[in-house]
């Protein structure tokens, strides 16, 4: 099934869907009509039910990816293999991105989601997250077992670098399905429109760091992780997130309030 369109049965009103549906498995994202947000097709594989979106903000971009795993898949060292080379792959183009990847992991593990047991595929997503930094927010459990002697899972992760952005809440199941409602909510904010009244930038040279400044671009890795892109427009808008970067950081800056237009 392909991006649904407006007459699509699962089209909601101010919603763009991005699918990727298989048989017995897939996964979909929602996205509100007012964020800027593009698929990232060469991040994804048709061996699994994954989509990578990235979405950009007035302060940063995101990538953010969706993940579906079979609770009898035999693949999760592949799989985890090829989530690592995104992963990596991402953060060689853009070293200050945010990364959140969500969805059903159907994994256990004893100590780090107080699953009953750790099975291979749990250790392969502790692993993971460890080699990348990333912490998983979903505390309850999700599941809801079947009889009294069943023990609730944690089935459902939520990985981010960014774990002080985000607030999860859990809820009731929609419908019939036997996993609760997870809820996790963050502030973005669409890139709004050029206003003349907008707030000025004011940088205070005579405090700056210039030695500091000067050794940061001296010492960046510009060839391991610039001048490898072949787009050059690609590789101006990295060169300028680096610049940029190293003059937030040494050299101070405060904004100004716009005075109120007079009538």
């Amino acid at each position: 099934m392909s991006e649904a369109s407006d007459s699509s049965p699962f089209s909601v009103p101010s919603y763009f869907l991005y699918s990727h549906f298989r048989s017995k498995a897939g996964c979909c994202i929602y996205v509100h009509n007012k964020l800027t947000c593009s698929r990232a097709h060469a991040l994804e594989s048709s061996e699994f039910s994954i989509i990578w979106l990235r979405l950009n903000s007035h302060s940063l971009t995101k990538f953010i990816c969706a993940v579906y795993l079979s609770y009898n898949s035999s693949d999760y060292s592949k799989f985890f293999d090829y989530l690592t080379s995104k992963v990596e792959h991402n953060l060689f183009l853009y070293p200050f991105v945010e990364i959140s990847i969500l969805g059903d992991f159907n994994v256990h593990h004893q100590l780090w989601l107080s699953s009953p047991f750790t099975d291979h595929s749990g250790e392969l997503a502790f692993n993971f997250a460890i080699l990348h930094d990333l912490q998983q927010l979903v505390q309850h459990p999700i599941r809801i077992p079947d009889r009294l002697e069943d023990t609730t899972q944690h089935s459902d992760l939520f990985l981010t670098s960014n774990p002080s952005a985000y607030a999860v809440t859990l809820s009731s199941p929609l419908g019939s399905p036997d996993h609760n409602l997870i809820s996790v909510s963050c502030p973005i904010f669409p890139i709004p429109p050029q206003d003349p009244q907008k707030r000025r930038c004011l940088w205070r040279f005579a405090s700056a760091s210039w030695g500091d400044l000067r050794r940061y671009y001296a010492d960046f890795l510009w060839n391991d992780y610039r001048f490898r892109v072949r787009d050059t427009t690609l590789c101006a808008e990295l060169i300028t997130e680096v610049i940029v970067s190293g003059i937030e950081a040494y050299i101070p800056h405060s904004f100004s309030q716009p005075k109120p237009s007079k009538p």
